[in-house]
């Protein structure tokens, strides 16, 4: 209010049109970039004729999402009812980014959470951004007792909780504690190809740090590459930004480690999550 008394009303809607323009160009998909240039093409370039842009499809904060069929919610209660949450399975939360920018990890996401949901219900949490201030709610996501988590897989780079524009990391370990499951951080080499990664003899100091160091400060284990930047080619609703490709065997070892780490954790006594 204050701010519209102070500017002009043009100036106004400008930095609107910024703060929309930023959550087109980071969601991705095809649809926001499309109003992405509509917006841009009809206000300021005398574009008249063009469709007028959709609002975005980008969501903020800590949320639930499927990685198929890209339908949200806002609790596990409401994302049970269409999942069909199966009291004899473990149940498996999977982290990740819900935009497409600056690299799309949709079709890395797709890969695990298939395979993962061969053996157990899986919660499918996205982030806008991994130094996201909710974590309460991702504290309400994993440690609700209804349906409980016996692990926890996070695709995203950086520490939980915290990233390169800051963050919580502190209050991110006390969740992981709090949860007292196994805290597995596989992750994708952002700047690798297939072939490269193929004829390289170890991971960048880059990807090194941001994915393997930073993530073991949190206790996360099994810190291997499972994708690598694919052709960047996209159909349909996808998104227009270099996608990640998975690798697929790596995709099976993984799975595989965690259900036999869990196995051990069941015959040591260790039953957290499991009905």
């Amino acid at each position: 209010m204050m701010m519209g008394n102070v500017l002009p009303f043009g100036v106004t809607r400008d930095m609107k049109n910024v703060f929309l323009l930023i959550d087109y160009w980071q969601q991705a998909t095809r649809t926001d970039m499309e109003s992405f240039m509509h917006l841009i093409l009809r206000q300021y370039g005398g574009r008249k004729f063009l469709p007028k842009e959709k609002p975005c499809t980008m969501e903020y904060g800590v949320y639930l999402k499927d990685p198929f069929s890209m339908e949200t919610w806002d609790t596990p209660a409401k994302f049970w009812k269409k999942a069909a949450f199966d009291s004899r399975r473990e149940t498996v939360a999977l982290l990740f980014y819900g935009h497409a920018y600056p690299n799309d990890f949709l079709p890395v996401v797709q890969a695990l959470a298939e395979k993962l949901r061969e053996r157990y219900n899986l919660l499918p949490i996205a982030f806008s951004q991994n130094e996201d201030g909710d974590l309460k709610k991702l504290r309400a996501f994993l440690t609700q007792k209804k349906t409980p988590v016996s692990a926890v897989v996070n695709l995203m780079p950086f520490r939980l909780g915290a990233g390169p524009m800051g963050g919580d990391a502190d209050q991110a370990v006390e969740i992981l504690k709090e949860l007292d499951v196994p805290y597995f951080k596989p992750f994708c080499l952002t700047r690798v190809s297939g072939e490269e990664w193929e004829r390289a003899d170890a991971v960048n100091p880059g990807e090194f740090l941001i994915s393997i160091l930073l993530p073991e400060l949190d206790g996360g284990i099994l810190t291997f590459p499972v994708g690598v930047m694919g052709s960047g080619s996209t159909e349909g609703e996808e998104s227009v930004f270099p996608q990640l490709e998975p690798i697929a065997e790596r995709v099976d070892t993984f799975v595989a480690r965690l259900f036999r780490m869990l196995e051990l954790r069941k015959k040591n006594g260790k039953r957290s999550g499991w009905r």
